[in-house]
Order: structure tokens, then sequence, then C-alpha cells
């Protein structure tokens, strides 16, 4: 489930609400309107704070990447190289992690890819302005 349809379904009561009170269709429809601008405006900074989080965890990748120390640079590859190898190895019944090691690896890898890719998209950005 996304964020926004999250902030839909919060919203989808109040809208049968309106729908069902006994009011003229000019009031109804007023009572539409605000509610939607509402709906809006919860969507408009629910996006403007997952913009800020994405964006602290860019800076904190590129802070780790461009550290001096070795490992607090390497640890995010090492880590893939590591889960992907045991994923192969258990694929050719080499290995035999337990369920939750899929799960770490479904959330580190989706993580740590997604995360990579927005610090790409930023600098392409800042390099256009």
């Amino acid at each position: 489930m996304s964020i926004l349809s999250f902030i839909t379904d919060i919203f989808k009561p109040a809208a049968e609400i309106i729908d069902e009170i006994h009011v003229s269709e000019e009031e109804r429809g007023k009572l539409r309107n605000e509610l939607a601008k509402t709906q809006a405006k919860a969507q408009q900074e629910l996006l403007k704070f997952e913009s800020k989080v994405l964006e602290t965890k860019a800076q904190i990748s590129i802070a780790e990447s461009s550290s001096k120390h070795w490992i607090t640079a390497t640890w995010r590859p090492l880590c893939s190289i590591l889960l992907v190898g045991i994923i192969v190895l258990a694929a050719f019944d080499l290995a035999h992690p337990k369920p939750e090691l899929y799960e770490l690896a479904k959330i580190f890898l989706g993580t740590y890819a997604g995360g990579r890719s927005f610090e790409k998209m930023l600098n392409v950005s800042k390099l256009g302005k």
C-alpha cells in the first residue's frame, strides 16, 4: 500500500458520510470540495516529508561512500555482495539460509538500490542547475 493510497483511505469514510448527509446538493458539493482540498494538502505535505527523508538518506549514503575509512565507505556494497552470494549458493543447494535472510535481502537490497537511484537523480539535478 502506498502512502498516497493510505491518505485516500483515511479520507474515504468522510467522503461517504458527506454522500449520506441530508443537505442540499450545493452544500454537499462544498463539503466534497473542502474534503478534497484537505486531502490534497495532506498528500502534498506527506510527499514533501518523503522527499526530505529520501534526500537525507542520500546524503548519508554520499557521506559514507566518500569517507576516508575503508570499512565505512564499503560496508553497503560488501553486504550486498554477501547477501547475493548466499542467495546464489542457496539456488545451487549449497547453503540453507532461513526465510528471514530473504526478507533481510529484499529490504536491504531494495533500500540500497533505491538510495543509489535517488542519489544519482540528485547528482543529475544538481548538474543541470
